[in-house]
């Protein structure tokens, strides 16, 4: 139907299928299979308010109306080329500001061992590699941040064995536990710098990138005080914590490669119905 090379270097194709014989298969083996929103699910909950309002206009529509099905890209989720990035956040505002190094490197070893990282001289900052190297020695099971700050100086802050078992276990389900966002939010944002889910949410105060070197570059030109790099949501994490009928939290899951917008639409008729092979 169409196929075209986007601009990250990888080619979109989309096909037509009009066999039935291959979309009864195709229908009839996802009925068994669970399905995870990975992405998009604010459009997903925009879907349900949307057919909630239409149902109400439309009370004699049946089961198969237009507005009763949603669009779907579905990938395998044991792909090996599917990979999740992970939203780095960055912290502004005068509140954060006025954070200085020293009580702000004891608060954190109250739950972190917290190492100083001297980076290669005669660069201007922390390369990527740099960063990428420090945090990967943590175990799978571990969970490491890179602290950014204070003139570009750098740190490797590693929960300490037995916190999370004793604080955030005791604060909720044990799946967003073990999510290393969820121990960022928890014990830094809001235990050590106070800040609650409001500040969280304005993007004056805590912003996202999934690039380091963008991250790097926003501390220089002053636009942030602190960035935290984090390692990637694992895909195991992601089913868990769903299949316990639970929600991600905000900006921790970054699926890639995607899919571009708008390759395929679907006009909502409320006098339309779906045909089911």
């Amino acid at each position: 139907m169409m196929a075209f090379k986007d601009s990250e270097g990888y080619f979109q194709r989309a096909f037509r299928v009009t066999d039935r014989t291959c979309l009864a298969a195709v229908y009839s083996a996802f009925q068994k299979m669970p399905l995870f929103i990975a992405d998009g699910h604010h459009r997903y909950e925009t879907a349900l308010n949307y057919q909630k309002w239409l149902k109400s206009r439309y009370p004699q529509a049946p089961a198969n109306a237009s507005f009763n099905y949603i669009l779907m890209y579905l990938s395998n989720i044991f792909d090996p080329e599917l990979v999740i990035l992970m939203a780095h956040r960055l912290l502004a505002g005068p509140r954060v500001k006025q954070v200085e190094e020293g009580p702000l490197l004891r608060r954190l070893a109250e739950y972190f061992e917290v190492t100083p990282l001297n980076y290669p001289s005669g660069g201007d900052g922390p390369g990527v590699d740099f960063i990428q190297e420090n945090l990967a020695t943590a175990a799978p099971q571990e969970t490491t941040f890179i602290l950014l700050g204070f003139g570009l100086k750098a740190w490797r802050l590693k929960l300490r064995e037995g916190v999370r078992q004793k604080l955030l276990a005791r604060e909720m389900h044990p799946a967003l536990a073990q999510l290393d966002v969820v121990v960022l939010n928890y014990l830094i944002f809001e235990k050590i710098l106070g800040l609650d889910s409001q500040a969280l949410d304005n993007q004056q105060t805590c912003k996202f990138t999934s690039k380091i070197p963008e991250a790097i570059n926003i501390l220089k030109r002053g636009e942030a005080t602190l960035a935290f790099i984090l390692n990637p949501t694992r895909v195991d994490q992601v089913q868990q914590v769903a299949s316990a009928g639970l929600t991600m939290p905000r900006k921790s899951t970054y699926f890639y490669p995607k899919v571009k917008d708008g390759i395929v639409l679907s006009p909502i008729n409320p006098e339309e119905e779906i045909v089911i092979p």
